[in-house]
């Protein structure tokens, strides 16, 4: 910020805001890593009531699903589901704290922070929680509550880089730079592994210790959520096709309302007939699963179709689908490959995984073990626990890769992470196989992964 003028603490800086929500995202990634690979100190583990990944594993998916693919909406309806079905889950709270300050809701996010400090957690867990509640705070305008509660989570984890580069991230944003600046250098120190310079001083007594529990109602912007509402509706009214899709996400999704399917459809409609690639492939979707609309896979392709002409490489992997199930059109492994083909070249994980499980087998083009490989891997690199498992079969068995129980290991325990039960079973019957030298291996490799993974998550946020 140099040049500018430094904000007060009390002041809303977006830029710099959206930084910190990004960084309390990471770190609650983090923390979901660590809680299902250090069973002993995970309190979704130790609590009698809480939510053990080995068996609810479906929930978190869903939710981890939604959230990877950045369909925050849906995202949070299934953080809900978590919360709903494990109350005394602390890390249910944290990911709906998570995900709704991606959507900017703070009173939310606040209360799901509060809520899993409130459950006492051990250390690790309850910085996460106070990391989400700061980021809360700072998205509100209110500077000295985020910088409270951002410092909280720093005297419970002091070792852990993230939660001081998080407090950096706080105090610059709100016009402390020289705090900022020392935290950063902290954060610095312990990321390299070798503090050089004692940690500032943060003591207990300089936390606002109850900061997310206050009682006095979260400062507003200057718009409420339904003066928002209604400005977006009249945007939507006007014609604006991308106005029209969110007002019809709006309705999809039940935020601030009952859900109403059938008006979503009608937004969405509008939208899609003005030739706007998210309202035809939100369409083609409703119309695929009877959303507010009689199922017609027909029509679901047809405007699937339209989207996948334009470049969106959902709707190309949509149409993919479609030709490779046979719905909506005449079955062509051919057709699919090309789609599919196309929505890999984008970066697409779920068609990189589809595409190569065509390569695998030989349908739709001549079969190539090495190519199957290079997908899968390009789909595991992006955490896509599909990929990962394949690319673990690939390497256990030496299918287009040089046969490698290691490597084979590794990627079937990243997988294993989200409780993916096939990559379980996989990881295990392979153990047995290993020694206890290339098992330690295989875990320093995946170790080395999720923090290259980590790593290159907040460089780019």
């Amino acid at each position: 910020m140099s040049g500018e003028q430094q904000p007060n603490q009390n002041s809303l800086v977006p830029s710099g805001n959206r930084a910190l929500v990004a960084r309390s995202s990471t770190l609650v990634k983090r923390g979901l890593e660590l809680a299902i690979r250090i069973p002993l100190v995970c309190p979704l583990c130790d609590s009698p009531h809480g939510w053990r990944p080995d068996t609810d594993g479906a929930d978190w998916s869903a939710y981890s699903a939604a959230k990877s693919s950045k369909n925050y909406n849906d995202a949070r309806k299934f953080a809900k589901v978590l919360v709903d079905r494990h109350p005394d889950c602390v890390f249910a709270y944290i990911s709906l704290a998570s995900v709704c300050l991606q959507l900017k809701f703070t009173e939310e996010a606040l209360a799901a922070s509060r809520q899993a400090i409130n459950l006492q957690p051990n250390d690790y867990f309850a910085a996460l929680a106070w990391g989400c509640a700061g980021a809360s705070y700072a998205e509100s305008g209110q500077g000295e509550d985020a910088i409270a509660a951002l410092r909280r989570a720093v005297t419970l984890k002091p070792d852990e880089w993230g939660f001081w580069d998080a407090l950096g991230m706080g105090y610059r944003e709100f016009g402390r730079s020289a705090e900022a600046d020392a935290a950063f250098q902290r954060a610095r120190e312990l990321k390299s592994g070798s503090p050089a310079t004692p940690a500032p001083s943060i003591s207990i007594s300089q936390t606002t210790t109850n900061a997310p529990a206050k009682t006095e109602p979260i400062q507003k912007p200057e718009k409420s959520a339904d003066d928002e509402f209604q400005d977006l509706k009249q945007k939507a009214e006007r014609g604006d096709a991308k106005a029209q899709v969110e007002l019809g996400d709006y309705y999809h999704f039940g935020t601030g309302m009952p859900e109403d399917l059938q008006e979503a459809v009608k937004w969405y409609r509008k939208a899609a007939e003005q030739g706007y690639v998210g309202g035809q492939v939100d369409l083609g979707y409703c119309y695929a699963g009877g959303y507010g609309v009689t199922k017609d896979v027909v029509e679901s392709v047809k405007w699937y179709r339209k989207a996948a002409e334009q470049g969106d490489a959902l709707a190309q992997r949509s149409l993919g689908d479609s030709y490779h199930d046979g719905e909506g059109v005449t079955k062509d492994d051919v057709e699919a490959v090309m789609w599919y083909r196309k929505a890999a070249e984008q970066g697409d994980e779920y068609a990189q995984v589809h595409l190569s499980f065509l390569y695998f087998v030989g349908k739709g083009v001549a079969q190539d073990f090495v190519e199957s490989a290079k997908l899968l891997r390009k789909a595991a690199e992006q955490d896509n626990t599909d990929g990962q498992c394949g690319l673990g079969v690939r390497y256990e068995n030496g299918y287009g890769v040089p046969q490698d129980f290691v490597e084979a290991y590794k990627w079937y325990d990243l997988a294993a992470t989200y409780s993916e039960k096939e990559a379980v079973n996989h990881r295990d019957q392979l153990s047995l196989k290993m020694t206890s030298e290339q098992i330690a291996e295989a875990q320093r490799r995946v170790a080395q992964f999720i923090e290259d993974h980590n790593n290159e998550t907040q460089e780019s946020s």
